[in-house]
């Protein structure tokens, strides 16, 4: 008994010396840093002003853009200014925008509305934040759908977006019988998308090439460029003349009677067809 009791002893007191496991309380400092800070604006030495809006913010957050970083050297550096007043030349600058792209300095997240992207695009441009163009690039990509893929496209070119360009255009090609079918998607293309789609060989097409040519007549009288002289330009007609092929009389035929394209492209055409079937007839194993 008098064993057993050592033995019991003993247990608890080892069971006493065992050091308790530690609690780690994870303490969320860009949070705090964001709302004190950036919201708050405490200890702010800097003050911005823009679109309508005063932010009180801290050069050593701003000078992690480069816009900021070249601003505050030089005469305004010497000047001991705290205060910057900023004269955005793209429009799409709003105040929202530009709000969580300041913040984004700050906790390092970015708050984007996908319907209102360009305010966050416009001022991440101009202030030369390529990682806030980055991720919204990424989140634009990741959320393509037929409702956005010609606006997203749009704002992808004019920002710079190369994931959102390429998945854009490619889901164009491979929904091109469902676009070509809507006057609104038509109208909303531009010159430059639209040749470089009606260009590429993987366009999906359900008849053939005839339902190209109909849908070119439709984007000009969309456009109300109704007549042949209209085309707009040199480059336009070399591309329609590269991608489209008549292989049937009344194809051609429907193609003439319409006036649209000028009898010279048709004649060219023609030609490289003719060429291209005496050539298949004399090496049949080519």
């Amino acid at each position: 008994f008098i064993g057993r009791r050592h033995e019991f002893t003993k247990k608890k007191k080892d069971d006493l010396d065992e050091t308790p496991p530690k609690k780690i309380t994870k303490l969320d400092t860009a949070k705090y840093v964001y709302e004190r800070l950036f919201l708050q604006g405490e200890g702010s030495d800097v003050t911005v002003h823009a679109v309508g809006h005063v932010w009180h913010l801290h050069k050593l957050y701003l000078q992690q853009c480069k816009y900021f970083e070249v601003l505050m050297q030089g005469n305004w550096k010497d000047s001991k200014e705290d205060v910057i007043f900023l004269d955005f030349p793209d429009e799409n600058v709003t105040r929202e925008g530009l709000h969580a792209v300041l913040g984004s300095l700050y906790h390092n997240q970015i708050e984007l509305d996908l319907d209102n992207a360009e305010g966050v695009l416009s001022a991440a441009s101009v202030l030369q934040l390529e990682s806030v163009l980055e991720r919204c690039g990424d989140a634009m990509a990741d959320n393509l759908s037929a409702n956005n893929v010609l606006r997203y496209l749009n704002l992808a070119e004019m920002y710079g977006l190369p994931q959102v360009t390429k998945r854009a255009y490619h889901l164009l090609k491979w929904n091109f019988w469902r676009f070509m079918k809507s006057k609104e998607h038509l109208k909303d293309l531009k010159e430059d998308t639209f040749v470089r789609l009606i260009s590429s060989s993987e366009l999906l097409i359900m008849e053939g090439e005839m339902d190209v040519y109909q849908m070119i007549k439709t984007w000009i009288f969309l456009k109300e460029k109704p007549h042949a002289a209209a085309l707009p330009d040199s480059d336009f007609a070399r591309q329609m003349k590269e991608t489209f092929a008549c292989y049937s009389e009344a194809s051609l035929n429907a193609v003439e009677n319409d006036n649209l394209i000028p009898a010279e492209v048709l004649r060219a055409v023609m030609v490289d067809q003719w060429k291209t079937a005496l050539n298949n007839e004399e090496n049949p194993t080519a």
